[in-house]
């Protein structure tokens, strides 16, 4: 289930973000769910990534790939 919301959140990033970094955001948040026990470890899991994604994704619409 957490795999699936960060999946979806994922998608808000840009295309070549998703592209450069998708797979290996998908594998830590698979691991992370694994080794976090307990309500209070899945629930800091979480609060870090929606603070990641609150941070990551709005600096991420204001960069610009070098070509």
């Amino acid at each position: 289930m957490s795999e699936k919301i960060y999946a979806l959140l994922l998608r808000l990033y840009l295309k070549h973000f998703r592209r450069m970094y998708g797979e290996e955001a998908l594998q830590l948040v698979r691991d992370r769910v694994r080794d976090e026990r307990g309500l209070l470890a899945k629930a800091r899991l979480w609060w870090d990534l929606l603070a990641d994604f609150a941070i990551s994704a709005p600096r991420e619409y204001g960069y610009v790939p070098a070509q």
